[in-house]
């Protein structure tokens, strides 16, 4: 018996917190593990005869179909494998790298080999993770900013917001204090007359240029004339010069009493229509301002003569215009524009609200991963974010 004692040494197949289990009792017998009622001599251990229901009398051999064959893989991880893979003739390196489950001689001992392989992918998924940390790192941070950037563009934006609510509520304090709707279109009917004036100026500017350039020219003629009056030879008995020099002291006789003949049909005309226009626009103006009501206008308007002296350059049409202050119109048009821009301003801020409320996992760090790439894999389809070097 005592020869016994001390064998779970060299029992093949069992792991090292099991070797208190595997001694023989003081009868040198060997106890089923899962039913100690089922007793069996030590040295039936390992005999290749399953004798234990479940199968612990059998751990080093292929003997029991339900076994457990444990690989001890010095300088590499221990492993347990199917006791029907024990001595089967296949070398299973990836659970028992040390070939102990096969007879020995058959399998070469590999753990070192891949204890090395082990360390050296370790070190690489080391690698790889902290590459991973610092790239986590800086991706947190640009969605950080851009999250800081989209908070400061909403400040930014609700001011201007308010601002231009300011401004509107001024313009419609205005547009109260600008005048009736009888007056808005006087304004419209002195604005059809302003483009008649606008049009009036081009021309009668055109035919002052033309009448500057004649003048120009007949002066220029005169001094011609003039100095062959004064230098040609009285002795010549030339007919043509005398004729000509002769004339030419008859114009400069007569040229005292000459008019000057610079207006011309169309201006006559341009100004005979505008003197009608303006009547009728007086006419006009006191009617709508009876129809409101008001016997004390709030503005007064440009007069006719106010009109033509603006057209004459006896003054500046703006200065006209600034003396009726900001028309009903213009007010209406700013109002329109504020307006718009406020729901445009708004629209954009509720988008950008939406979008800081939106979800990007844990710390905001999909914000900044906007560009992705798609790929489809077996019906999946699969978002990256493309790579700078290959852009895939």
């Amino acid at each position: 018996m005592a020869s016994l004692v001390g064998s779970t040494a060299v029992l093949k197949g069992v792991a090292p917190k099991n070797y208190p289990l595997y001694v023989p009792d003081k009868d040198g017998n060997f106890h089923c593990l899962n039913d100690s009622t089922i007793v069996i001599s030590f040295d039936r251990v390992n005999d290749d005869y399953c004798d234990c229901p479940d199968g612990s009398d059998e751990p080093g051999t292929s003997a029991c179909s339900n076994g457990k064959f444990y690989c001890a893989n010095e300088g590499f991880k221990p492993h347990y494998i199917p006791s029907s893979w024990v001595n089967d003739g296949v070398c299973d390196y990836q659970s028992c790298c040390d070939g102990s489950d096969e007879t020995e001689g058959v399998c070469a001992n590999r753990c070192k080999e891949l204890q090395e392989e082990f360390e050296l992918r370790d070190r690489e998924m080391e690698e790889t993770v902290v590459r991973g940390l610092e790239l986590r790192q800086k991706i947190a941070e640009k969605s950080r900013q851009q999250r800081l950037t989209l908070q400061n563009e909403v400040k930014v934006m609700d001011k201007q917001i308010e601002q231009l609510e300011c401004s509107l509520k001024q313009l419609k304090a205005d547009k109260e204090l600008a005048g009736s709707e009888g007056e808005k279109q006087v304004e419209l009917t002195f604005q059809k007359y302003g483009e008649m004036l606008n049009e009036a100026s081009s021309k009668a500017e055109a035919q002052f240029m033309a009448l500057d350039e004649h003048r120009k020219r007949i002066e220029a003629l005169e001094a011609i004339l003039g100095k062959m009056n004064d230098d040609y030879n009285h002795n010549f008995n030339d007919p043509a010069v005398k004729l000509a020099a002769q004339s030419y002291q008859e114009y400069v006789a007569s040229r005292a009493d000459m008019k000057d003949e610079d207006k011309n049909d169309e201006m006559k005309a341009i100004f005979g229509d505008l003197e009608g226009l303006f009547v009728t626009a007086k006419a006009q103006i006191a009617e709508k301002l009876s129809m409101s009501g008001d016997e004390s206008p709030k503005k007064s308007w440009p007069s006719a003569k106010d009109l033509v002296d603006a057209f004459l350059g006896v003054r500046r049409n703006d200065e006209i215009q600034n003396d009726v202050g900001r028309s009903l119109i213009e007010i209406e048009t700013a109002i329109e524009d504020t307006e718009k821009r406020m729901k445009d301003a708004q629209r954009q801020v509720n988008e950008k609200k939406a979008d800081l409320e939106k979800s990007y996992g844990p710390e905001d760090l999909l914000r900044s991963k906007t560009d992705c790439t798609t790929n489809k894999i077996a019906g999946y389809n699969y978002k990256g974010e493309k790579d700078a070097g290959t852009g895939q």
